[in-house]
């Protein structure tokens, strides 16, 4: 998994959660857009995510909890796009798609001339982000600290400000 990506010998204890981002509907502000149905319907451009990025990822899981004709009719006018949703909403921005699936902490971070959509419940994928003590660690107590940090303290109104959820 992703821990023994980064910390082969493991982590002291659990991971905790620190922060949590949704996939939204990214749209132009002035955009007729407002449902993801909208984002199906014929001649709609909808850029996504490369296959190897978190959002090109959360993408296939909401195609995945999509009804079949839903699912079909997203896919054709889905145009998978740069490599991560910051390029997405980018793209969106300047006008060159009619709406893309990004983070909300990517609209949140980009110019004001798009706007996020909320997607339905039960095809919205969260995904929760995790810190931990790395076993081994040269000063666990400090590093405890930042984890610490990251869910109540300083770090956590900074990954706030910058549209991340808390857990």
């Amino acid at each position: 998994g992703q821990v023994e990506a980064v910390a082969p010998g493991g982590l002291r204890g659990s991971a905790t959660p620190v922060a949590s981002d949704d996939l939204v509907l990214v749209v132009p502000r002035d955009s007729r857009l407002r449902r993801l149905q909208d984002a199906a319907g014929a001649g709609v451009e909808v850029l996504g995510g490369g296959p190897d990025s978190a959002a090109g990822a959360r993408t296939a899981a909401v195609l995945e909890r999509l009804d079949p004709a839903m699912r079909q009719a997203l896919r054709a006018n889905l145009r998978t796009s740069a490599d991560d949703g910051a390029a997405v909403v980018a793209a969106v921005a300047a006008g060159r798609a009619d709406a893309g699936l990004a983070f909300r902490s990517d609209v949140r971070q980009a110019p004001e001339g798009v706007r996020a959509r909320v997607l339905p419940r039960r095809v919205r994928p969260r995904t929760v982000y995790r810190a931990g003590v790395v076993r081994g660690a040269h000063d666990p107590k400090t590093a405890r600290a930042f984890v610490d940090a990251l869910r109540a303290g300083p770090c956590a109104v900074a990954l706030r400000d910058d549209g991340f959820a808390t857990p």
